[in-house]
């Protein structure tokens, strides 16, 4: 395994997941749009945070077609 998805009830959280994953080298995609955070602005907040430092932050729309096309869990 070298990818991690991460969806999630409580983005605040996800972010550790994120951060975790990112240190032992694994490709990290956030799906923002499959959490949920406390507020809007700690949404946004923690979608720039792990975009910024620890993978990408995609769409559910944006992770299926990447998945279709073949390029599952590849940062670019």
């Amino acid at each position: 395994m070298d990818s991690v998805i991460i969806i999630g009830i409580l983005t605040e959280v996800c972010d550790s997941t994120a951060r975790g994953a990112s240190v032992r080298d694994d490709k990290v995609a956030f799906v923002g749009d499959a959490t949920g955070a406390l507020s809007d602005e700690a949404q946004m907040a923690t979608e720039k945070n792990i975009g910024t430092f620890f993978g990408r932050a995609l769409s559910t729309g944006q992770l299926v077609a990447e998945i279709r096309d073949g390029r599952k869990g590849r940062q670019e």
